[in-house]
């Protein structure tokens, strides 16, 4: 199979941050254009809201700094979420501090237009 494409860490720094929310940003390290497999940053500003929604694939996010609250709890560097496909989520909420979080897709998010994406190849 091989490796389809690889992103430095330099070029990550010049990749764009996409709002979809006031306060809340993507940033998409690679998308499989095949299957829609994405890997990204989700960058929340303090004192910001994602509001619940869903995706059409699983999605697993990893907290790398910062805080986010979800049901009402917080959570901190090193706190792995996986929500199954379909599955309501959010929202989710920052107070005094931001938060940067990994975020993979097993598919498409749901979002590629917003992103400025392809849609998988059928």
């Amino acid at each position: 199979m091989g490796i389809k494409f690889i992103v430095e860490a330099k070029d990550a720094d010049n990749l764009p941050w996409h709002s979809f929310v006031p306060g809340c940003y993507i940033k998409v390290l690679g998308q499989n254009p095949e299957t829609g497999v994405i890997a990204g940053y989700f960058k929340m500003d303090p004192h910001s809201e994602a509001p619940e929604h869903d995706h059409p694939s699983d999605e697993f996010d990893y907290v790398l700094e910062g805080e986010v609250e979800v049901n009402g709890k917080m959570y901190g560097p090193g706190t792995l979420f996986h929500r199954q496909a379909g599955v309501i989520h959010g929202p989710h909420i920052t107070h005094e501090k931001s938060a940067l979080i990994y975020t993979t897709f097993s598919g498409p998010s749901g979002r590629e237009e917003s992103l400025g994406l392809a849609p998988p190849v059928d």
